[in-house]
């Protein structure tokens, strides 16, 4: 009982462990991602880095102090678009076709959701 004890007084705090939470939030969001990616119908590698960085960005907020992590990312804020810009020049994101990447994140089948939804289809008399 001591153990689990000293487990949440000392590994659950914000601010202690920072390191070994670090690497356990790392590793874990990879992990997820992967398994996430090669669970589905088709698999995309490029939601791989897309889907673990959002984990470990969610994970974050549970290790590092808010103010500290929005302070820093505000901070280093033009060098983190910077970032985000050379990844997508990388893995050849250009914008200039919406759809193909809407395939590549979105993967399956969208038919659903572009039908009406107040009315029938009308069809064009040529």
């Amino acid at each position: 009982m001591e153990i689990v004890k000293n487990i949440r007084e000392k590994f659950l705090k914000k601010g202690l462990y920072t390191k070994q939470k670090l690497i356990i939030a790392i590793i874990l969001s990879n992990l997820i991602s992967v398994i996430f990616t090669v669970t589905r119908s088709q698999i995309i590698i490029d939601r791989i880095p897309i889907f673990a960085g959002i984990l470990i960005f969610i994970s974050l907020h549970f290790i590092l102090d808010l103010k500290k992590m929005y302070e820093f990312i505000y901070k280093y804020r033009y060098y983190i678009a910077l970032a985000f810009l050379i990844y997508a020049v990388i893995m050849g994101y250009s914008m200039s076709s919406i759809g193909v990447y809407n395939n590549l994140i979105q993967g399956e089948s969208t038919d659903k959701y572009f039908t009406p939804i107040l009315r029938r289809i009308k069809k064009y008399k040529v």
